[in-house]
């Protein structure tokens, strides 16, 4: 998951370290490319057991997702899209489409998006604190340039074009791919899957 560590008297070149618009370099974020394909998935297999709004929705994050993770940015109108989408997907599943699911699998369906929930706040938070520099550190802080070992679950900021900042966006890359690209989906699937035939809600 990591690049070799390199020597003391190693010159390494961290690409996309210094570019100020870019949130995760792209030889880490091709890995989101291929996970959003997990969500497509979702789309099939609900279009499949006649889940026809989500297998939409689904398809819809499954685009955005691809155009976001091809250059995952600080800020921008594709980041912005692709956060709503996602947000829509959640809320239209949990209270609509899992009132099709039965009582055992709308339980998980929740469990499993409170869970992802959590670990998507707690990753933006360690990226947060790992890679944005407060006023009072700066690159040539001695104390940042070290050949600490690097910790996940560190809220000390890392500088770029070191080792330990290539760690940083490789764990919390792949944190958010598992926590949003991989637990959702499946448990979908799952959850519809097992249901059986989609039993749709009585409106009183």
């Amino acid at each position: 998951m990591s690049s070799p560590n390199p020597s003391n008297n190693q010159m390494v070149v961290y690409l996309q370290h210094d570019d100020p618009d870019v949130a995760i370099p792209f030889h880490i974020s091709m890995y989101g490319l291929i996970s959003a394909h997990i969500i497509l998935a979702n789309s099939v297999v609900s279009i499949l057991h006649n889940y026809k709004s989500l297998s939409i929705m689904s398809y819809c994050l499954y685009i955005t997702t691809l155009l976001f993770w091809n250059n995952l940015t600080h800020s921008g109108m594709i980041r912005n899209i692709d956060i709503a989408t996602g947000i829509v997907n959640v809320l239209s599943i949990t209270y609509y489409d899992s009132l099709r699911f039965d009582a055992l699998y709308r339980e998980l369906w929740a469990s499993a998006m409170s869970i992802a929930s959590l670990i998507y706040l707690m990753n933006t938070y360690i990226f947060y604190c790992q890679t944005t520099p407060t006023e009072e550190i700066t690159n040539d802080d001695p104390e940042n340039v070290t050949l600490i070992k690097y910790s996940y679950f560190s809220t000390k900021y890392i500088p770029p074009n070191t080792y330990n900042r290539e760690l940083a966006y490789y764990y919390t890359a792949f944190v958010h791919i598992i926590a949003l690209h991989v637990l959702p989906p499946f448990t979908c699937m799952y959850c519809i899957i097992y249901s059986g035939p989609p039993k749709y809600p009585v409106l009183h």
